[in-house]
């Protein structure tokens, strides 16, 4: 169906997290092995190889960029962008252009997809699971509590966790789910402070475990009270145990970027591109045409 499309994942990148490139080069990976493009790369914001210069040279008449990010905020909706070649913010999400002879298509990102929820049920089911806990509560005594980014000049940025959020309570698996932020109210303190029951599993809205998910999270944790388990594949048994006793449960997962389903959210991503930007001589997709 894309054998004439390049796909590239687009990254912030770090030069101090090499964690967040491995998971995205694990993607990649899972993604080269369905054979379903010319070719799959990646490309950074913050290291390189750098995102324009590698969608610059990838060959083929057709390149759609994924953003590997959670929210359509600024990094999404500006930054990506204008490393693409668009001289303004994108108004709206998926957008093509022309790209010489072919056509440069620019998805939603990962996070806001509706099928994100199915990753962080996932996650929320396998952390209870794993965890070597001396409790093993069923899943409608567990509040859920979903820890993203934030940022008060940028409403956008909180959008994607608040309505994952909702779809996970709608299914009423959980006791509750609730979302909270690192930049604006309402902070972890508060959301886990008012749980209602005494499990409490706490998922950062982050693909990568960065300095958010290995040291702001679990600082606002520990503040809480209660007995914090912390997800580390460093650790023998994959997690960091608390000492003593709680009658307060508390599980925190590493992030979300590692779950196998986010490769199947891609193609979902690369499919509604393509369908919604038709360009000339695409019998296949029907939709607008791209946008300069």
């Amino acid at each position: 169906m894309f054998r004439s499309t390049a796909l590239v994942l687009a990254a912030h990148g770090s030069t101090s997290n090499p964690e967040g490139w491995l998971i995205v080069k694990k993607h990649v990976a899972a993604l080269r092995q369905h054979k379903l493009f010319s070719s799959v790369e990646d490309g950074y914001y913050r290291q390189s190889p750098e995102l324009g210069a590698v969608v610059r040279g990838v060959p083929g008449p057709r390149v759609c960029v994924v953003p590997f990010c959670m929210s359509e905020g600024d990094f999404a909706r500006r930054v990506i962008p204008r490393l693409l070649g668009w001289n303004e913010p994108a108004p709206v999400l998926p957008m093509a252009k022309s790209r010489g002879a072919g056509w440069l298509h620019y998805t939603a990102p990962v996070g806001t997809h509706p099928r994100m929820v199915e990753v962080v049920i996932r996650g929320v089911e396998g952390m209870l699971h794993q965890c070597p806990a001396p409790v093993d509560p069923w899943p409608d005594r567990v509040s859920v509590v979903l820890v993203a980014h934030g940022a008060p000049r940028d409403s956008l940025s909180r959008r994607a966790a608040e309505d994952q959020a909702l779809r996970m309570e709608r299914r009423q698996l959980f006791a509750s789910v609730r979302t909270a932020f690192l930049e604006e109210r309402p902070f972890v303190s508060e959301v886990v402070g008012a749980a209602r029951t005494p499990y409490i599993a706490v998922v950062p809205f982050f693909l990568s475990g960065g300095v958010h998910v290995r040291r702001d999270i679990p600082a606002a944790l520990k503040a809480c009270g209660g007995a914090v388990f912390l997800q580390d594949d460093g650790a023998e048994s994959g997690w960091r145990k608390p000492s003593g006793r709680s009658v307060r449960w508390i599980w925190c997962a590493s992030g979300l970027g590692g779950e196998a389903a986010l490769t199947a959210v891609v193609l979902d991503r690369v499919r509604e591109a393509m369908q919604a930007c038709q360009g000339p001589g695409d019998s296949f997709f029907s939709g607008r045409s791209p946008s300069a």
